[in-house]
């Protein structure tokens, strides 16, 4: 039914301290240790027994050329009976890619001293680890299989029940669901690949019907761009029958124009003997989308028994040298126990029954491999797992195609289920999964080089794929955390050019950004700079427009008064300059100069006025103006008598005869009034006390009055 029973022993802990320095995945403060910079190592320290542990020192020591040297040392006040505790220590690391520690506790007493010591290899890389994005395309039942990136983005494909779709995955790491059909009878094996080309490589497996109405097993290849655009599916293998076999446990490499598939075939049928069979083919094309290109080799390694519901998939490397396999083949112990061993192949693509076969190790699981070539020499890397539960532990291994070793190193992971092994322009990096001290899944990260240093924590959550981009200089992980598909990149930077002195990739480094977000901020930058200078230039423009207009008038009144009222000076023009600076209310303050000119020109005023407002009303004083002008009587001309001294005219009477108008007041001893046409006009100089502005008023009974010029009201 639907109970499961399990036995189980809980054992008592025991009386005292017991201090143990766990071995395993460990944290550090950045996320990400740098060459050359100061980071704090949180080593995981378990006190096994139940009594506290009080003022335990610790040591830490570093190893150099010499050997080991001490760094420093501090004690740790308490350490509760039966805990784990995360003991900081603060270092500096040199600038080297790995980080050899060797931490040493020391308590007062102990009830076993050889727990008290831990070796820990730190890898340091100069990275920066972005911020998570959640795959939110995804169903409630739809499960992530796998991520591929084709150069700045990518694809992830995933099922629900037996549906495959398939996802665009953007540099942003925003996904998309680009293709919901593209199979909806999937049988289980799927296997992909990329080389940053553009392209996703898929080998998977899928039922269709035949002729007579049966559902036949096919193994299918094809590409998906970054468009989500396949070319025709191709059919590899004979379609098989439930009764007759099946094809399993896939995996695919590209290398060059060489695309190469292997897989099991287990052959049920068996040419009519039915004798279960399971066998390694592989199926190679130079030419990959031309159907009738792929060579079928089978069998590559016959006879193959293996627990077909639960067995690891095959990993398939195409080098220089030979083409690798890392495979699963189950071996009866003498004990008589039945185990999955873990066996190392190569060959030539093409050929069968491969020769050079050997039992890598007796009871492994999880094998991966990678194969890296340089100047013809394949380079052999690998990783597999061994045992069970909280006692399982990572083995990675660094040999040539004859898969001698020369480079070793294991690391407790309780818990692993996922291991990625990730070629970065030559470096290799490990990316695998575990559960921490505090029982949460985590991801960690390593890397080989001259040795193995692994052991880092990346992130919380179970690791479900991991790739990197070249084009992005990214290495992406998959991750579940807590039943939600997130994918996190791990940025590196780019290599500073030391002879260059950048400024500001140096102050890139001291920040601690990355180059892709770097280059965002500094493209934002740019259209910010362009834009505000764009709008600074508008808003100069429209305020020049609107501080200068330039008029010309010859005389000046004001519509208040009369206008006969107001003279121009003829003997200077007044000549107006209006300063562009305009103050708080946008208002132009005048600047008024008084310039004579030495030849005789008509009497006008040049002034700047600040609409065509005012640009008509002066035209129309100076029309009234120079009408009004014009009826003035002429004065006398020069040299002209005086009136007193002509003759009277012919017929007139005598006025010295006639007497004086009636009801007229005597004149007495006053003199005779004045002749009006020796009068001279009555006039005012006025000056605007705004534009400074001299002009003359003739009515004497003006009191208040504008300025011809600046439209200033003043007394006078």
């Amino acid at each position: 039914g639907n109970t499961v029973s399990s036995t189980y022993t809980i054992l008592d802990r025991p009386n005292g301290v017991d201090i143990n320095l766990i071995d395993g995945i460990v944290q550090t403060s950045p996320d990400i240790p740098r060459s050359g910079e100061q980071f704090q190592l949180k080593v995981p320290v378990e006190n096994i027994g139940s009594e506290t542990a009080t003022s335990v020192l610790f040591t830490v020591e570093f190893e150099t050329e010499i050997g080991w040297l001490e760094y420093g040392n501090f004690t740790e006040s308490i350490i509760s009976g039966g805990t784990v505790t995360n003991v900081p220590i603060s270092l500096i690391s040199n600038e080297s890619s790995i980080l050899h520690i060797r931490v040493k506790a020391t308590p007062s007493l102990d009830l076993n001293w050889e727990n008290n010591e831990q070796t820990y290899w730190i890898p340091l890389v100069n990275a920066t680890l972005g911020a998570s994005r959640s795959v939110g395309t995804l169903s409630d039942v739809e499960i992530p299989l796998q991520l591929s990136l084709t150069g700045r983005e990518g694809h992830l494909i995933s099922a629900d029940a037996r549906s495959l779709s398939v996802h665009r995955v953007s540099s942003q790491l925003n996904v998309q669901t680009c293709k919901r059909d593209f199979d909806d009878r999937w049988m289980g094996a799927i296997a992909t690949t990329s080389v940053g080309d553009g392209l996703t490589h898929v080998t998977w497996t899928g039922q269709k019907l035949d002729d007579f109405g049966f559902y036949r097993t096919h193994l299918y290849y094809t590409t998906i761009d970054e468009s989500c655009q396949s070319p025709p599916t191709i059919d590899l293998m004979e379609p098989l029958l439930s009764s007759e076999g099946s094809y399993f446990g896939l995996d695919i490499d590209v290398n060059g124009d060489t695309v190469a598939i292997a897989g099991y075939y287990r052959d049920i049928f068996n040419s009519g003997s039915y004798t279960d069979t399971t066998s390694v083919f592989t199926i190679h094309s130079t030419t990959s989308f031309d159907n009738s290109s792929w060579i079928i080799s089978d069998p590559v390694i016959p006879n193959i028994v293996i627990d077909h519901s639960s067995v690891s998939p095959i990993d398939i490397e195409v080098g220089d040298e030979f083409t690798h396999l890392l495979y699963t083949h189950s071996e009866e112990l003498p004990s008589g126990s039945v185990v999955d061993a873990i066996w190392y192949a190569h060959g030539d693509l093409g050929n069968e029954n491969w020769l050079f076969r050997k039992d890598v190790v007796e009871d492994g699981d999880n094998p991966v491999m990678l194969v890296l070539s340089e100047d013809g020499i394949d380079r052999v890397y690998t990783a597999w797992t061994i045992g069970d539960g909280y006692s399982m532990q990572l083995t990675l291994t660094e040999g040539d195609s004859s898969f001698e070793q020369f480079n070793e190193s294991f690391l407790s992971t309780p818990g692993i289920r996922h291991i990625s092994l990730i070629d970065k322009n030559g470096q290799v990096f490990i990316v695998m999964d575990a559960v921490g001290t505090n029982n949460q899944p985590l991801v960690g990260v390593g890397v080989f080089d001259e040795d193995i240093g692994i052991g880092i924590r990346l992130s919380p959550g179970r690791l479900l794929d991991a790739q990197y981009s070249s084009e992005n200089e990214e290495l992406v992980i998959l991750i579940d955390v807590l039943g939600q598909v997130r994918l996190r990149a791990l940025v590196f930077d780019q290599p500073l050019d030391q002879s260059s002195s950048n400024p500001f990739d140096r102050l890139r480094i001291i920040l601690g950004v990355d180059s892709n977000t770097w280059r965002t901020i500094s493209l934002l930058g740019g259209v910010a700079c362009v834009s505000a200078n764009i709008l600074l230039g508008m808003i100069l423009v429209v305020r020049r427009r609107r501080s200068r207009y330039k008029v010309k008038i010859a005389v000046v009144s004001i519509d208040e008064f009369d206008d006969s009222d107001i003279e121009m000076l003829p003997e200077s023009p007044i000549v107006v300059s209006v300063s562009e600076v305009e103050d708080e209310q946008d208002e132009a303050v005048p600047q008024v100069t008084v310039e004579p000119q030495e030849e005789s020109e008509p009497d006008t005023v040049e002034v700047q006025t600040n609409s065509p407002r005012q640009e008509r009303r002066l035209k129309r004083q100076q029309a009234k103006a120079l009408s009004e002008l014009g009826e003035l009587p002429l004065p006398p001309p020069p040299g002209s008598a005086s009136l007193g001294d002509l003759p009277p005219p012919p017929g007139s009477p005598s006025l010295g005869d006639l007497p004086p108008p009636p009801g007229s007041p005597s004149l007495g001893d006053l003199p005779p009034p004045p002749n009006p046409s020796t009068l001279g006009m009555m006039d005012r100089e006025v000056s605007c006390p705004s534009c400074a502005a001299v002009f003359t008023l003739r009515d004497p009974s003006i009191s208040v009055v504008d300025c011809p010029v600046c439209d200033e009201r003043f007394g006078v």
